[in-house]
């Protein structure tokens, strides 16, 4: 095996310890090569896109931060209040990989949201707590976030959580950033690590129009134009039911009906953030789990692809701008109106 070349890792790492203890090997050991895979990188309108999709305020602030900060999905799970300062925009990953500290920086767009939640919490009280007391969500949840929020924003490829501490390095390296830097920032041991980057960031020969492109331009603007999009699926009939929770917020439920019984998936949160700008906030995908079990297989696709949550953004909003409008919102009251026929969303 070792004429051959096919030493384990085991048996290499044994012979490097036989050689740094002085001895000489005289074997044709030959170390097996590791693979170099490029990273997988997203585009910057695609991690919008990512953004834009994660329906729960949570999920968005998980994703957000480990973009934002190259964090590894391990350390961003377990930060604490205290890690944040606000006054130097820092903020401090401890023990992390190799058991070494690091800071990073504090995005200014992020810290109204981060100070508004300090202010609730105590500071040594979790930014993502689980729904066991004193502990914090696991790294399979936030990968779950993660391939939620991106088959919603209809993201191809295959993402994880990992690809946001990518493009954060790659986006950082196609800015200017120094490479020196980067490697600070992401706790690499080796710079070479961090220079593997470089393969995958935008460069001039990307920037060159290739032949073809220009040859079937015309072809594919027609493609694009015939196209047309999927019809979309009913998922049994829908009732909204809205409650006020605030002068200019509401807090919705849906109910579905697909057999004898209703299945109610509460929690939905609309708000007018500023006159004429509504938003929508969904909870947690864990905090559906048992409801949605109740549903077939296909109804639970359904309920989680971009259409069913674009439509129901527009359902949600457009109901509550008409309560408003019709003088019939009252705090702690709502309207319980049913959704025409089988709800197409």
């Amino acid at each position: 095996m070792i004429r051959r070349g096919g030493g384990g890792p085991k048996v290499v790492g044994a012979v490097g310890c036989y050689r740094r203890a002085g001895a000489t090997l005289t074997l044709g050991l030959a170390t097996p090569r590791r693979k170099r895979a490029l990273p997988l990188v997203l585009s910057k309108e695609e991690v919008v896109r990512l953004l834009e999709a994660a329906p729960a305020l949570r999920d968005k602030l998980l994703l957000a931060l480990m973009y934002a900060t190259g964090m590894r999905v391990s350390e961003v799970v377990r930060l604490r209040f205290w890690d944040l300062d606000f006054d130097r925009s820092a903020l401090s990953i401890r023990q992390a990989k190799g058991r070494r500290d690091r800071q990073v920086m504090l995005p200014a767009s992020l810290q109204p949201l981060l100070r508004r939640l300090a202010a609730e919490r105590p500071a040594d009280g979790l930014l993502f707590p689980a729904a066991v007391s004193g502990r914090h969500i696991s790294t399979r949840v936030a990968q779950r976030v993660m391939a939620r929020a991106v088959q919603i924003a209809g993201i191809g490829k295959p993402a994880t959580p990992h690809s946001l501490r990518h493009a954060f390095a790659t986006h950082l390296l196609e800015a200017g950033t120094d490479v020196r830097f980067i490697q600070e920032l992401l706790g690499h041991l080796n710079l070479e690590t961090t220079r593997l980057y470089a393969h995958v960031a935008s460069s001039a020969v990307e920037r060159i129009e290739s032949p073809i492109d220009r040859l079937l331009a015309v072809r594919d603007a027609r493609a694009r134009l015939t196209g047309g999009a999927p019809a979309s699926r009913p998922v049994g009939r829908m009732r909204l039911e809205l409650r006020a929770v605030g002068p200019t917020s509401a807090e919705a439920t849906l109910v579905i009906w697909t057999g004898a019984a209703p299945v109610r998936l509460a929690g939905v949160v609309v708000k007018e953030s500023r006159p004429g700008f509504y938003s929508i906030d969904l909870p947690p995908l864990e905090a559906w789990a048992a409801p949605m079990q109740r549903l077939s297989p296909a109804e639970r696709v359904r309920l989680q692809e971009p259409e069913f949550y674009e439509r129901l953004r527009e359902v949600v909003v457009g109901r509550f701008r008409a309560l408003r409008a019709g003088a019939v919102f009252e705090h702690g009251r709502g309207s319980l109106r049913e959704l025409p026929g089988r709800t197409r969303t």
